[in-house]
C-alpha cells in the first residue's frame, strides 16, 4: 500500500484536492494534451509528498499498461494485412437496403470490438462505409457516430475489448490479489456486456439515429475546392522561367495556394519552394473565390485556356486522400504554414472541415485541431505511407482506390484468434499472449518492426500510468474515504449508490479519458463498498462499464474523434444521439450488476 508521508493531516487531503481539480481543467478547457496534464499531476502529487515514489511509477510497471502496448502491435498487423477487404463483403453484401446496412454494421462492429482494439475496427470501417454510401448516395452521417457508438458498447464485453478493462483488471490484481492474483478472467463482464450492449443497440438503431443530422461533408467538399480551384498556365516569356517558386513570389498569395504545377506528362503535387518554373506550366491553384482576381493581376500568367483539369484526374502520379488529424499529431494548434504540412508530408491540403463545416480562410493561416479532417491532394505512396501512422487517425483514399492487398490477411487472422483463445482458455495470461501474437506478427510479415513501434500509442500509455498516481493520492490522502461517507450521509444504498457512481464515472469519463476515469474512481468505488458494508465488486464494475459510457461529446472516446469530420458531425450531435444511449447503460447496469456481482 502506498504511503502517504504527512500521515493523517488535512494537508494531503487539500492536495490531492487542489491537483486533480487543475488536472480536470487542463484537460477540459485548455489544449494540453491529457497525458501532459496527467504527468504533470504525478509530478505534483510527488512534489508535495502526497505519495511516495514507489507510488508515483507503480503505474509504469503495471502488467495492464504491458499488455496493451502489445495489444496495439497485433491490431496494428491485422490492419496492415488488408482485412478490410473481407469486412467489406461482410457488412454490405449486395442488394443490402439501408435500414439492414445499419443493423448489420452496428452488430458486426459491435462483434469485432469485443476482441479487437475499438480504434481499429473503426479505422477499418470508415472506408467501408464511405464507398457504400458514396455509391448509393447515401447520407453518411446516419452511419459513422452508430459505428463508433456501437464499437464502445462491444469493447465492453470483453477483457480485452478496450483497454479500461484491463486497466481496471490490473487494478483489481494490485488491490486484492488474493483473490485477482491472474487478474480478470477473459468474460468476466461478458454477460453484463451483452445486456447492456444490446439495449444500446436497440436504442440506437430505433432512436439515437433520428437525432442525426443528413449531411454529405466529402461530396460537398470535393465539389467545393473543384469549384475554387483555378488552372494558370505559364507563358513561354513569363519573367517567372527559371525562377523558384519562392523566388517568384507565388508561396505566400493571399487567397490561394499553389496545390501543383503539371507539366507535360508529369504531375508535381504538393509543390516545393525550390521546384523551378519552366514556361507551359500548368499551375493549380487552391483558394476562396477571390484569388481569380489575384491571380490575374500577376504579370506572366494567365488563365489556362481549354484545359480540362479536375481534381479526381486519374493519374498515378496523384491522389485525392482523406485524413483526420489524430491527439498524436505533432503539430496540433500549429497554422498549417507553420506545421509545414507540405513539406514533411508531400501533400497539399485542399480544405479543412471541422464540425461539418469548411474552415474558411486562406488554408496556411488554419490552425489544424484534433478531429479536422483534410482532403489531401498527394503522391501515390502517401496512403500507404500514412495509413496507419499515429499521426492521423484515418488516412483514406477518396478516388483511384487500387485493390487492397489481403494475402497476409488470413495469417493476421489467425494469429488473432490465436492470442483470443490462449487467454481465453486461460493456457496463457494475456500479457504472455499478446506479447507472442505481436511477435507472430513481425516475424510473419504481417507488419514491419519500425512500424510495429509506431503503432503503440506510447501517450495513451503515459496517460494510463501517470493517472494511477492520482488513484493512489486518493487512496491514501483519504478523499476517498470522504467521499464514500458522503454517499452514506445521504442514505445512497444498494442500486441508488451505483447510480450516483456510474453518474460520476460518466461525468469524469467526457471530462478526461475513460481509462484516466477508470483508475481515479477505482479507489473511491472500493472505500464506498466498505462504507457500506457491501462486496466491492457490483461498484468495481460499475466504474468497469461507467467509464465505457462516453456518447455525449466528440472528444471523450478517440472513436468519437475519429467519425467527428468523416461524419461532418457538430458536438449538439454527439448530445442528442448519445444522451438516449447514456440512460439505457446506466439503466441496465444500475438493474443488473447486482444481479451478477450481488451487494
Amino acid at each position: 500500500m502506498a504511503r502517504c508521508c504527512h500521515g493523517t493531516t488535512m494537508i494531503p487531503l487539500l492536495f490531492t484536492v487542489l491537483i486533480i481539480l487543475l488536472v480536470f481543467s487542463v484537460i477540459a478547457f485548455t489544449s494540453i494534451p491529457p497525458e501532459a496534464a496527467l504527468f504533470g499531476g504525478l509530478v505534483a502529487l510527488l512534489g508535495f509528498g502526497v505519495i511516495d515514489l514507489d507510488a508515483g511509477l507503480s503505474g509504469f510497471s503495471n502488467p495492464g499498461i504491458m499488455t496493451i502496448g502489445l495489444l496495439f502491435i497485433v491490431i496494428a498487423g491485422l490492419q496492415n494485412s488488408g482485412v478490410s477487404a473481407y469486412l467489406t463483403r461482410i457488412v454490405f453484401p449486395s442488394n443490402t437496403r439501408s435500414t439492414g446496412a445499419l443493423w448489420r454494421l452496428m452488430s458486426v462492429s459491435a462483434t469485432l470490438s469485443a476482441f479487437l482494439n475499438n480504434t481499429a475496427v473503426v479505422a477499418m470501417l470508415i472506408p467501408v462505409v464511405q464507398e457504400w454510401t458514396g455509391r448509393r448516395q447515401e447520407a453518411i452521417s446516419k452511419y459513422l457516430l452508430p459505428l463508433s457508438y456501437a464499437t464502445i458498447l462491444g469493447g465492453a464485453a470483453t477483457l480485452v475489448g478496450t483497454s479500461t478493462n484491463l486497466v481496471v483488471s490490473g487494478l483489481l490484481r494490485e488491490a486484492r490479489p488474493e483473490q485477482w492474483s491472474g487478474g480478470m478472467h477473459m468474460f468476466e463482464m461478458t454477460s453484463m456486456g451483452l445486456i447492456s450492449g444490446a439495449a444500446g443497440l436497440l436504442v440506437l438503431g430505433l432512436f439515437s439515429r433520428r437525432f442525426l443530422p443528413v449531411r454529405f461533408p466529402f461530396q460537398a467538399a470535393v465539389s467545393e475546392t473543384r469549384e475554387h480551384s483555378i488552372v494558370m498556365r505559364v507563358a513561354d516569356n513569363s519573367p517567372f522561367v527559371g525562377k523558384t517558386i519562392q523566388g517568384a513570389g507565388l508561396r505566400h498569395l493571399k487567397h490561394c495556394y499553389l496545390a501543383e504545377i503539371s507539366r507535360s506528362s508529369e504531375v508535381f503535387p504538393a509543390v516545393a519552394s525550390n521546384t523551378t518554373i519552366a514556361g507551359g506550366d500548368l499551375l493549380v491553384f487552391v483558394g476562396s473565390p477571390e484569388a481569380a482576381v489575384e491571380l490575374r493581376g500577376i504579370p506572366g500568367i494567365v488563365p489556362a485556356e481549354n484545359s480540362v483539369f479536375e481534381l479526381e484526374l486519374d493519374n498515378r502520379s496523384r491522389q485525392l486522400v482523406e485524413a483526420v488529424v489524430s491527439t498524436r499529431f505533432p503539430y496540433l494548434y500549429q497554422t498549417v504554414r507553420e506545421s509545414g504540412f507540405r513539406t514533411r508530408y508531400g501533400a497539399a491540403i485542399l480544405s479543412v472541415s471541422r464540425e461539418g463545416q469548411r474552415v474558411s480562410g486562406k488554408i496556411g493561416d488554419i490552425r489544424l485541431l484534433p478531429g479536422d479532417t483534410l482532403l489531401l491532394e498527394s503522391g501515390a505512396s502517401f496512403e500507404a505511407q500514412y495509413k496507419n501512422h499515429r499521426d492521423f487517425f484515418l488516412v483514406s483514399g477518396l478516388f483511384n482506390r487500387g485493390l487492397p492487398d489481403h494475402r497476409k490477411a488470413p495469417v493476421a487472422i489467425g494469429i488473432v484468434l490465436s492470442v483470443i483463445v490462449l487467454a481465453a482458455t486461460g493456457l496463457l495470461p494475456i500479457f504472455l499472449a499478446a506479447a507472442l501474437g505481436a511477435a507472430a506478427m513481425i516475424i510473419s510479415g504481417c507488419i514491419g518492426f519500425s512500424r510495429a513501434v509506431e503503432s503503440i500509442d506510447f501517450r495513451l500509455l503515459v496517460a494510463i500510468a501517470s493517472s494511477f498516481a492520482l488513484g493512489e493520492a486518493i487512496q491514501v490522502s483519504g478523499l476517498g474515504q470522504h467521499i464514500a461517507e458522503g454517499f452514506t450521509a445521504f442514505s445512497l444504498d444498494g442500486r441508488w449508490s451505483l447510480l450516483a457512481l456510474f453518474a460520476l464515472t460518466v461525468l469524469v469519463t467526457e471530462f478526461t479519458t475513460n481509462n484516466a476515469a477508470a483508475v481515479i474512481l477505482f479507489p473511491i468505488a472500493l472505500s464506498v463498498a466498505a462504507a457500506l458494508s457491501h462486496s466491492y465488486l457490483p461498484y468495481v464494475m460499475t466504474v468497469l462499464f461507467g467509464a465505457s459510457t462516453s456518447f455525449l461529446s466528440p472528444l471523450g472516446y478517440t472513436t468519437n474523434l475519429m467519425v467527428y469530420g468523416p461524419g461532418g458531425y457538430t458536438t449538439l450531435d454527439y448530445f442528442k444521439a448519445g444522451l438516449p444511449l447514456t440512460l439505457s447503460s446506466c439503466a441496465a447496469c444500475v438493474a443488473f450488476i447486482p444481479v451478477f456481482w450481488p451487494f
